[in-house]
């Protein structure tokens, strides 16, 4: 069994092209998703000691960084991931496991 992350997303793109934000009574929203493809994680890819796995979450830091977050109650962690999106797309290949925090 393997690990499958699909990433619906409004794309942050290597030339700044990116759906704007509009405002509304509940706050900012946007105007719409993305297919940018899917990568798979390998089954018991190990970094740092622990299994990636479980992932449930996903987000885009200042820097570029992603972060996911893999919330099993034994051992909550998260796992910094570069994704290369250069080309417009996700391919596998194109994310990589950098690091872990556990929780």
């Amino acid at each position: 069994m393997t690990t499958r992350e699909e990433f619906l997303t409004d794309p942050v793109l290597p030339d700044s092209r990116s759906a704007s934000p509009l405002e509304n009574d509940d706050g900012p929203r946007f105007k719409a998703a993305v297919f940018l493809g899917s990568a798979t994680i390998p089954n018991k890819t190990i970094v740092n000691g622990t299994v990636v796995g479980g992932l449930s979450g996903l987000t885009r830091l200042p820097d570029g960084t992603y972060v996911a977050i893999s919330d099993d109650k034994a051992n909550a962690r998260t796992y910094s991931l570069a994704i290369d999106l250069q080309d417009g797309r996700l391919d596998q290949g194109d994310v990589t496991v950098e690091g872990v925090t556990r929780l």
